[in-house]
């Protein structure tokens, strides 16, 4: 069974994403793509920059307005 991530599983427990899955991706994504990445944890302030810089991917630019914290990411190169 393919448990899509954020979602219950059958033990109630909620599947994570792997560190290196760019939140929001999905199979389709290709080198060069620029993800847009919408957030409202405080957290995601230093949490996305070092996402970016631990895989390979490029923080192009971010702003925050009123607790919405909103990235530009360019997606690097396949492994």
């Amino acid at each position: 069974m393919k448990v899509r991530p954020n979602e219950p599983t059958p033990s109630g427990r909620v599947a994570r994403r792997q560190p290196r899955d760019p939140p929001g991706s999905s199979d389709n994504t290709t080198p060069g793509q620029v993800l847009k990445i919408i957030a409202t944890d405080r957290g995601s302030a230093a949490d996305i920059p070092a996402w970016a810089r631990d895989t390979d991917n490029e923080l192009l630019g971010s702003h925050e307005d009123d607790g919405v914290f909103t990235y530009y990411v360019r997606k690097g190169a396949e492994d």
